[in-house]
Formats: structure tokens, C-alpha cells, sequence
């Protein structure tokens, strides 16, 4: 027998997925925003060859990203 699949909103998904990396230790602030981009990105635009490479929708919150894992 099939296994029923489990839907789950956007907004639910985010909470979780920010539940779960504060849990692992990431700052909240950080994981909001890497929660965001799981839950919002396409999983259907190719990424760019190469470490570090990021698309240029997501230039704005990598940059948050970043001025947030600043050590300080």
C-alpha cells in the first residue's frame, strides 16, 4: 500500500526548518534567513558551476547572511 503523502504549508515548513537549525546551534537571525531560502528558492533554476557560486536573486540574502556571521 502507497504511503499517504504529508502536505505541509510554506509557512510551517519555514518554522520547522528554523526550529531545527536554532536546535543545531545556528543564531536564530542565520537561520531564518537560510529558512527562507530553502523554503523559497526554486529547485528548478540551475546553480552556477563552482564553489561559492550563487544565483543573483539570492545575492541579497547572501550578503545578510554574511554581515551576520561576521565575527565580531
Amino acid at each position: 500500500m502507497a504511503d499517504t503523502p504529508v502536505l505541509v504549508t510554506p509557512t510551517r515548513l519555514r518554522d520547522f526548518i528554523v526550529d531545527a537549525l536554532a536546535a543545531m546551534k545556528m543564531p536564530r537571525p542565520a537561520a531564518e534567513i537560510t529558512a527562507d531560502l530553502m523554503v523559497t528558492g526554486s529547485p528548478r533554476v540551475p546553480r552556477a558551476p563552482g564553489p561559492g557560486a550563487t544565483l543573483a536573486a539570492d545575492a541579497g540574502a547572501h550578503r545578510q547572511l554574511r554581515e551576520i556571521a561576521r565575527p565580531r
